[in-house]
């Protein structure tokens, strides 16, 4: 195993427990009257009161590539903070 891969898996675990802390954070800020969010199978579902859903996958499945999941989970926490951020700005 070479230096390059270690990295890349060592950047996969750290992306992966930023990823759960911030999917973590929206459950804890769940409000029936506002947004609320759970964590179920390895997905998020955040339901915004009268607003709408999303659903996203917080991780990839193992066939796709280091690089790709990397990727897909810097932009999933970058989508959770930003969503997180929304939340809370709405509430101040």
């Amino acid at each position: 195993m070479n230096k390059a891969v270690d990295l890349q898996q060592i950047e996969l675990a750290r992306l992966k427990s930023l990823v759960a802390k911030e999917a973590q954070a929206l459950v804890d800020l769940s409000d029936e009257q506002d947004t609320v969010s759970a964590i179920n199978g390895g997905a998020i579902r955040i339901t915004f009161a009268g607003r709408g859903i999303e659903i996203m996958s917080l991780d990839l499945p193992d066939r796709y590539s280091v690089v790709a999941r990397i990727g897909y989970l810097t932009d999933t926490l970058e989508e959770l903070t930003r969503i997180k951020n929304y939340i809370l700005e709405c509430a101040a």
